[in-house]
């Protein structure tokens, strides 16, 4: 921003061109908001708590709400998933991961290097078909006629959300095969 102002005739000059107040301007928001995300990135959650007070109890409240909030609406069709947690950049570890492996018997994967923030989010995998077309039609009804309005590729033999359908609610004994 120095260099910017200074080359450009100072903020005077800057400010009389129409064209220069604008670059200005975005030099400014920028200059403001890398100011503030390099101060969110050396805020640690443990200072915060001890600084603050924060009993375990209001803790693992929080972080059961953030679980709950973060967690898939299909993790009951089956597979297996893994949660990370990202934390701002800090000087120390955090004692988080470990309160959530130890509250909520869960593993987790701990990275540091957000710009703040605290960052939950799981990855799923070796979802059922069939399991999760059963659990899109009990939240969303109308899916099958959505799925009418769909151009897919005819030159494949695709299995229809029928199929899938009684495949997942043990109306047929047989697996259905899907491409």
């Amino acid at each position: 921003l120095y260099s910017f102002v200074n080359t450009n005739g100072g903020y005077q000059q800057l400010l009389l061109n129409q064209s220069h107040r604008k670059l200005l301007l975005e030099k400014l928001i920028s200059a403001a908001q890398q100011i503030v995300v390099d101060n969110l990135r050396k805020l640690s959650f443990d200072q915060v708590i001890k600084k603050h007070d924060i009993s375990p109890e209001q803790i693992y409240k929080w972080l059961q709400a953030q679980l709950k909030t973060s967690q898939p609406t299909i993790n009951d069709s089956g597979g297996g998933s893994r949660a990370l947690l990202g934390l701002p950049t800090l000087s120390g570890k955090s004692t988080l991961p470990d309160l959530i492996e130890k509250q909520f018997a869960m593993k987790i994967q701990s990275i540091h290097g957000t710009t703040g923030c605290f960052a939950l989010c799981f990855e799923t995998e070796d979802l059922s078909l069939a399991s999760l077309a059963f659990r899109l039609m009990q939240l969303r009804p109308d899916v099958l006629e959505l799925v009418k309005r769909i151009h897919t590729r005819t030159d494949i033999e695709w299995s229809s959300l029928n199929d899938l359908f009684q495949a997942a609610s043990g109306n047929s004994s047989s697996t259905v095969p899907v491409t």
